[in-house]
């Protein structure tokens, strides 16, 4: 539970409590509640004589088996064989021996010695039965079966710029193998060999020595791969273009990054879906994690006509409470009524607002399902709409029938933001009925009698005079031009005559 602090200095005499990990850090202090134990509150004990001497225990999974052994040592002047022996922890057969296997192992002109350790075991993946080996001065594993002993492969790094050897970690069957300099990561299969697939980060820019991006170390925590920037004598200024990076941890594919120089996965922490990291860059603490939504839905305030179409309206955004807070930790600005935007959008959003990154001009929102209840209490999918960078959405929709409508708005959530809906009702009319026409209607006029009328008296010897005759518009016409021709005619004899 306790050991000495044996890093030198004026620190030497000390005991600390030892928070594990790499040993030439042991010197810092470091609170770590793994490194205490009450053993008057939960106490295991295990009595059991074992036939090994020596080794360490390498592995154990509780209720099932313990594996201890030793790597072995082979150079130029020692040869000592590797040993592993598992042992049962299953209720009442604690102790059994469950199988144990020797092999010399991989030679090497370096054993763990040196700045890069050279040759010497990594680690056992008792699942894949694999004892693992890492030269870090020639940039090789060696794998070996751990129960039978046989070489199952060897792998030579490619990479350029392995100046400080090969870092790895596992998940889900791969080796995670890093080369912190050359800016790449391969997953190996750790029975085979094979390469599953090969990651490599975006050049570093001009302002990096090594003319590509780097990391130190790597950290796995819900099937993701999360690597920091980090430089053991990094220049001042810090050189811009490096970030925090997420991996997909089964298919290498990077799912988001983010402007931030730290100090490898030992500045690295996870809890309750959040991660949080040290910024050199800006000397500020980030959480990343999913947070809150909300959702509004508007329609129309009065009645409308049926067969109108309807503008459905409405806003989808973030409601995180916090945000950045300045060198006072007062909050300098809130997450909270910012729009939400979509996953494959969120970390360039994120370094426009935190880091006075170029505006995404090309930021979607998400999307947003539109559905109501007609007055007959049928079910209408109106379908998807996505929101934009503000936050807001829209959609036209001409509705089916007369009578109220319940209309919601819903968002599924996403693997930035939580999900979220909202309802409001709006009126739809009867349609009106047909106007009546403006045109006059056609009648026949009715047959008219003459009135009876007495007969004028007449002079006898007095003529009657003759009725005037009807002169039709066409002949008038045909008169007066008649008439004009005549009096032309007659002028130009008259001028003829004068001359």
């Amino acid at each position: 539970m306790l050991a000495a602090d044996y890093a030198g200095g004026t620190a030497y005499w000390q005991w600390r409590p030892q928070w594990g990990g790499h040993s030439n850090y042991q010197f810092r202090w470091r609170e770590n509640v793994n490194a205490f134990h009450d053993w008057n509150d939960q106490n295991f004990f295990l009595n059991v004589s074992i036939p090994v001497t020596g080794g360490s225990i390498r592995a154990v999974r509780e209720g099932e088996y313990v594996i201890i052994g030793d790597g072995g040592f082979n150079n130029d002047d020692e040869t000592r064989d590797a040993w592993f022996t598992a042992f049962s922890l299953e209720k009442g057969h604690e102790g059994d021996m469950l199988w144990q296997s020797s092999f010399t192992p991989p030679y090497a002109f370096e054993w763990g010695a040196g700045f890069s350790s050279g040759m010497a075991l990594g680690d056992v993946f008792p699942e894949e039965e694999v004892a693992l080996y890492n030269n870090r001065v020639e940039l090789k594993y060696v794998a070996y079966d751990l129960r039978t002993g046989a070489k199952l492969w060897e792998w030579d790094d490619p990479s350029q710029y392995g100046y400080y050897g090969l870092n790895y970690n596992s998940y889900n069957g791969k080796l995670l193998a890093s080369n912190d300099y050359s800016g790449r990561m391969f997953a190996i299969d750790l029975r085979t060999g094979d390469i599953v697939w090969e990651y490599v980060a975006g050049g570093g820019g001009t302002e990096s020595p090594w003319g590509s991006a780097i990391w130190r170390d790597e950290m796995v925590a819900d099937g993701k791969i999360y690597m920091t920037a980090w430089e053991h004598s990094a220049s001042t200024p810090l050189w811009r273009g490096e970030n925090l990076r997420c991996i997909d941890a089964e298919t290498g594919e990077e799912l988001w990054k983010f402007t931030l120089w730290g100090g490898g996965s030992s500045q690295l922490a996870t809890a309750d879906g959040i991660l949080i990291g040290f910024n050199w860059y800006d000397g500020q603490v980030y959480a990343f994690g999913r947070g809150p939504s909300a959702t509004t839905v508007t329609a129309p305030d009065v009645a409308v006509p049926l067969g109108t179409p309807v503008m459905l309206r409405g806003t989808v955004t973030d409601q995180t409470p916090n945000g950045k807070r300045n060198i006072n930790n007062d909050m300098q600005f809130s997450l909270e009524g910012t729009p939400a935007i979509s996953d494959e959008d969120m970390a360039e959003w994120m370094e426009y607002i935190f880091m006075g990154q170029a505006f995404p001009m090309n930021a979607k929102g998400v999307t947003v399902n539109l559905w109501s209840i007609d007055p007959n209490g049928n079910f209408q999918d109106l379908g998807q709409t996505t929101s934009d960078s503000t936050g807001a959405f829209g959609m036209n929709w001409v509705p089916p029938v007369p009578g109220q409508y319940q209309l919601t708005a819903s968002f599924d959530g996403s693997e930035s933001s939580g999900p979220s809906s909202a309802t409001t009702y709006f009126y739809v009319d009867e349609a009106p009925s047909p106007g009546a026409s403006m045109e006059p209607e056609a009648t026949t006029p009715e047959a008219t009698t003459p009135d009876p009328t007495t007969p004028e008296a007449t002079v006898p010897g007095a003529t009657t005079p003759a009725e005037a005759p009807l002169i039709t518009t066409e002949i008038a016409i045909v008169a007066v031009v008649a008439g004009a021709c005549v009096i032309g005619v007659v002028s130009f004899w008259a001028l003829r005559k004068r001359k």
